[in-house]
Formats: C-alpha cells, structure tokens, sequence
C-alpha cells in the first residue's frame, strides 16, 4: 500500500505505509472517528490502552494513536504551519471514496473542498475526498 505523507515545506513523500504514529487531543472522539472511517478500509482495532490506540489493515501497515502529553496540550495542530500537511490512502475505486465521503456527510465530519467534490485537484483524472479528523488533520482518499 503506497500511501501519501505531505509536509508543508513542499514536500511529497511515497511511501509504502508500515507505522504512524500520531498524537490526539480528544481519546474518545478521536477513536470513534478514525476506528469507523479506516474500518471502510479494512483497518481494524488491535490494541487499546488508556492512553492509546492501534489500528492495523492486517496486511502490511498499521496506525498508533496516542494522547498528547499534558505539557503540550495548549499547542494546537495546524496543518499549514511545520509538520504533517495530511496524510492520503489510496482507495480501490471511486464507489469506494463515494461510500466514506457518503458516511462522512451522515456522520457530520467536515468535508473539505466538497463544492469541487470529487475533482478537487482540477483534472478530472483524481478522484479524491479530503476530510478533517477531530484536530484538523486533513485526511485524503484517493480512488486508484
């Protein structure tokens, strides 16, 4: 599975995805939102502590959640600033990315650029859905 890592200095990683490790604010709405829209993509639940998640495809990747240090709390994530700018999974189909954008819309999860949905990019070759997480992380899915 090749899937997206895009910094905001400008740079795009390909990479087959083995772990991310990411920090979250909220425990239990972070949880609900990614454990059910990674479920549409075959991930699921495989360790859980207080502090923490795992979720994996059983395949090749896999996905740590775990709550952000006191200490660092009041910083809060911005996807333009340095760091992560998203991360993309490639998805098989555009029914697919029509089915998650379709649990996104019911689920009330920010759609991002809906009005160019599924063309956002311009071309009417990449067919894509962008969402935010609970802290604005900007998720894609990319029909290939």
């Amino acid at each position: 599975m090749d899937d997206v890592f895009s910094f905001s200095w400008g740079i795009q990683c390909y990479i087959t995805l083995k772990l991310m490790f990411q920090t979250w604010a909220s425990p239990g709405v972070s949880r609900a939102f990614w454990s059910e829209i990674l479920s549409k993509l075959g991930y699921k639940l495989t360790a859980y502590w207080e502090e923490g998640f795992t979720l994996s495809n059983g395949e090749d990747a896999y996905l740590t959640f775990v709550q952000v240090k006191e200490k660092y709390a009041s910083h809060n994530y911005n996807r333009s600033g340095v760091g992560l700018n998203h991360l993309a999974f490639r998805v098989k189909g555009r029914s697919l990315v029509d089915s998650i954008r379709q649990y996104c819309l019911d689920n009330n999860i920010t759609c991002l650029y809906d009005e160019r949905y599924p063309f956002a990019n311009g071309g009417n070759d990449y067919y894509a859905l962008y969402v935010e997480d609970p802290d604005r992380l900007k998720v894609e899915f990319v029909a290939t």
